[in-house]
């Protein structure tokens, strides 16, 4: 029996177009008009246990969405897929904890994973006092921020602690799920919180020699 089964899966959203100007927002007081987009479209494949895939294609395709979906983070618009035996969108079943503990710590983690965010990649962006061309490091912390589109425990250990401790992408997006799953250890729950301190502390220790540099500069 393949580990994940998926079939026919679509996931589509609902947007509202907004008219410009002040006529068309009162016109949209009165009516709105909604377009969808359809980001998946009958995506069927398997994963035998063990066998190691990848998800290919251009930017927009629904890799993302897809993934999602299959974690259990969006519910889909039609289709099936089960992971391990079960459906990923019933969390009930997946047997997570809805309680005001666990919601409590993932909104406190989701919180500290923003300011992670926040803090971490606006490092590469004060490069540009040092910098004229920073594009490929800008490039290189977009496609490491694409980490956390993967549970961390699909990787090497070598590559989760450094995910955790050296580059802590991983603590943005895992560590919120993981709480709520009760598979963070006390130590590292600690470090949840403690690396947006760190990092902060290094931004704005970046920030202050970026400003000095930009004020030297144009004195």
């Amino acid at each position: 029996m393949p580990i994940i089964a998926v079939d026919q899966l679509c996931k589509d959203f609902t947007y509202t177009v907004k008219s410009p100007g002040l006529r068309g927002a009162v016109r949209n007081l009165l009516h709105r008009e909604t377009k969808t987009k359809h980001a998946v479209c009958g995506v069927s494949f398997s994963v035998e246990r063990g066998e190691a895939v990848g998800l290919l294609g251009p930017n927009g395709a629904g890799k993302t969405t897809t993934l999602k979906m299959l974690s259990g983070i969006l519910y889909q618009t039609s289709g099936s897929a089960l992971v391990a035996g079960s459906i990923p969108w019933e969390r009930q079943r997946a047997g997570l904890p809805v309680t005001p503990a666990a919601v409590a710590g993932f909104l406190v983690y989701f919180a500290a994973g923003l300011f992670l965010t926040y803090c971490l990649f606006l490092i590469p962006e004060l490069l540009a006092f040092w910098f004229v061309a920073n594009n490929g490091v800008q490039a290189l912390s977009a496609a490491v921020y694409d980490f956390n589109n993967t549970p961390m425990n699909l990787y090497p250990k070598w590559l989760q602690r450094l995910g955790m401790f050296v580059l802590p992408v991983f603590v943005i997006t895992n560590f919120p799920t993981l709480f709520v799953m009760g598979a963070l250890p006390p130590a590292l729950q600690a470090w949840g919180l403690a690396a947006p301190v760190l990092v902060f502390a290094v931004q704005r220790f970046v920030w202050k020699r970026a400003m000095r540099r930009y004020t030297s500069a144009n004195g």
